[in-house]
């Protein structure tokens, strides 16, 4: 729950603050490596508390096959084969697409953001590597199946029927209600900032959030 949530927030801040007051008094005091490490393992004793038993969902769980259940649906990729196995994407799940490099996974990103927009959902997107502008163009070019080379010079390389698909496209995108944030080596709290301001503008769309790429979040300071 969201009080849960609060709560745990308050705990980490105040667990923060008696850290920074155990070392400075183990400093003043001189106090023996044994008692700090005593103190700081008491400060990680102090949390909220949380079911932890599993007797209650098995007991839920039992009657699961003799009961017809009604099977919650996620948002789905566009990609039927991992929508089947998946049944879209679903509150408090991740997803982590991992391959080699220049094997598509940004170009997949971008296809789950679109589809998942078109279909009237918030497609929050933080691209780490990748500057805004050229995640657009390769959003353009996915929706209006144009070849990416030619975004280099579109007016010198298109056809005229290509011109036509190009602005199709940016008015078939310009209804998906997609967010990109491509500020460099963000941490997760400013992820996690960025994404929660979003989704407060936008109460009446379920948010879907797409990193590229999470090995370059940076740490906490």
């Amino acid at each position: 729950t969201k009080f849960n949530q609060y709560a745990e927030i308050m705990i980490t801040n105040w667990q923060q603050r008696q850290k920074r007051y155990i070392l400075e008094q183990a400093q003043l005091g001189d106090w023996p490596l044994q008692d700090i490490l005593k103190e700081l393992d008491n400060l990680t004793d102090v949390k909220s508390y949380h079911e932890t038993s599993i007797l209650n969902i098995l007991v839920e769980a039992n009657n699961r096959p003799f009961e017809p259940q009604s099977v919650k649906q996620g948002i789905y990729s566009g990609l039927s084969d991992l929508d089947k196995m998946t049944n879209g994407f679903h509150d408090g799940e991740l997803f982590i697409l991992a391959a080699r490099p220049s094997m598509g996974k940004t170009d997949a990103m971008n296809h789950f953001a679109i589809h998942a927009g078109l279909k009237g959902y918030k497609p929050i997107v933080f691209s780490l590597e990748m500057k805004r502008e050229t995640l657009i163009d390769r959003m353009i070019a996915s929706v209006g199946n144009i070849n990416r080379l030619k975004l280099r010079d579109p007016y010198a390389t298109m056809s005229d029927d290509q011109k036509l698909k190009w602005t199709h496209a940016i008015g078939k995108l310009s209804t998906a209600n997609i967010e990109i944030d491509d500020r460099p080596g963000m941490t997760v709290p400013q992820i996690r900032a960025s994404a929660r301001k979003i989704i407060k503008q936008n109460p009446d769309l379920k948010p879907i959030i797409l990193i590229d790429y999470m090995q370059i979040i940076r740490p906490n300071d």
